[in-house]
This record gives structure tokens, sequence and C-alpha cells, in this order.
């Protein structure tokens, strides 16, 4: 497993999310490629990043709902449509949290992919300094939780929540693991929260590095490269 340099709040917009994730794609090549772009949020966000980048590759776009190129509910599935080595490179960007199938759609994703995947997922152990600074996410709780829009206990039957509650060190394990049991190279970076405030200077400064990083990570990005 290979540590890259982590990034500083590199994107604020699910678009901007997708366009960064397409750039990690670059060095493998992006000329006449097929790429995967999965749970994209329906508003064709692969093919405008694509666009931009001036990258004359062919995208795909599976989600629920909205503007996609194949609607399904990928927990309701045992197996993606896709032949092996379909696609040359796969999207999973803040998706599989989302998902009881999180572990199938990964391994599905491999299995169709012929170069690289990359996939974003949240750290849910950082949501704890939102208890410890009181900010809450809704005040009611009905929708969704007092600190969290994904987790928590709302009044309300929730239309979408996480599944997975792990730390940094957890997804870190389970991509260790993931490598050892794959022909492929796995790489790492993290999108590291922006230091502002005197209380943030300090946690960083006093907290030891493992407990900084579980608790206020923001996510980690893994570059999944087949062999």
């Amino acid at each position: 497993m290979d540590f890259k340099k982590d990034y500083i709040n590199p994107y604020n917009t699910r678009f901007e999310r997708v366009k960064f994730a397409v750039k990690q794609l670059i060095p493998f090549g992006l000329e006449d490629k097929r790429v995967l772009n999965i749970g994209g949020g329906g508003n064709r966000h692969l093919e405008k990043s694509l666009l931009e980048l001036e990258s004359n590759s062919s995208p795909f776009e599976i989600d629920m709902t909205g503007d996609n190129d194949l609607s399904l509910n990928l927990d309701k599935i045992d197996r993606l449509p896709f032949e092996d080595k379909e696609f040359d490179f796969c999207l999973l960007t803040d998706i599989l949290e989302h998902l009881e199938n999180f572990h199938l759609i990964l391994n599905e994703c491999f299995r169709i992919t012929k170069k690289a995947l990359v996939v974003s997922l949240p750290i849910p152990s950082q949501e704890f300094t939102r208890i410890i600074y009181n900010r809450r996410y809704n005040s009611n709780g009905l929708n969704e939780g007092i600190y969290s829009k994904f987790y928590g206990l709302p009044f309300l039957v929730p239309e979408d929540r996480h599944r997975w509650w792990f730390t940094y060190d957890d997804a870190i394990s389970f991509f260790e693991n993931f490598e050892s049991h794959n022909d492929c190279k796995v790489s790492i970076f993290s999108d590291l929260p922006q230091v502002n405030g005197i209380q943030n200077k300090l946690w960083k400064f006093f907290l030891p590095k493992r407990i900084y990083r579980n608790l206020f990570y923001n996510a980690i990005w893994i570059t999944i490269e087949k062999s």
C-alpha cells in the first residue's frame, strides 16, 4: 500500500468531487477509455468533468434516479450487468457507505474494471467533533440526526442513510486486506480539515496523530490499480 500526498478541502460540491476523482485517472491515460461512475447523483457529472478536462473518453453513469445511462438499486442486485473488464476505469465517490451491498459492489466493480478504480469514503468518526463543538445539523431531529445528516435516530424514516460506521484506521485496514487478497496495488490519500481557529490548531498540536486523524480527517481516497 502506497500513501500519497494529502489534500486540504480539494472540492466543495458534488460536481467538483467527481471532477477531482477523474483527475486521479490522468496518470493512467484518459484518452479513448470507458469510464463508469457509480452513484453519480443523476446529473451527468462524469460527462461534464470529461468535457472540461478535454478527454474523449466515454462516460457511463449509474444511479437510482435522475439522468443516467442505467437506473439501478445497488442494494437489490447480486451482480452488475457487465462483462469482466468491460470498463477501463470506475469511480465510486461517496457511495459505498450508503449500501448494505458495500462489499459486493466494490468486488463487482473490481471485476468489470480493466485498469483502475477510484474510491472515496467520508470518515464517520470525524462527526464526533460536531458533538464537541455543538454543531447541530438538525435541531428538531425529524428527518435527520441531531448532529449528522446520515447517522443518528431521526423521528421519521430517512430516505437515505449511511450503513457503515468506521474510523480512518478501519478504512486503512480494509484496503490493506483488499490489496492482499486481490491482484492490485492500492494507493491512499486523505481529505484533511482546514485548520482554522485557535481550538483547531490546539487539537492538531496536542493530540497524537492517530487520534487526530480518526477524529478530524474528512475523507479517505483510494486508488486501486489492477495488475
